[in-house]
């Protein structure tokens, strides 16, 4: 079934790094950036989904923990 664009099977193609590293959402941000103040770098969060990946884990609001 096709999107609301009239797009098939978008879902789970991008998979993301980010700059900041691991942290509770209750921590502070820093001002500028968001990035967690006193996050731990040696893990970094990705978002998003690959091929592989199941449909739960699809939207750009999934949050995963990978080491560096």
């Amino acid at each position: 079934m096709a999107n609301g664009f009239g797009l098939y099977n978008v879902t789970g193609n991008v998979l993301e790094w980010c700059a900041d590293g691991f942290g509770l959402m209750t921590q502070p941000v820093r001002d500028g950036d968001g990035a967690v103040v006193g996050a731990n770098l040696r893990w970094r969060i990705t978002r998003g989904a690959a091929y592989a990946s199941s449909p739960r884990r699809a939207r750009s609001a999934a949050r995963s923990l990978s080491p560096l």
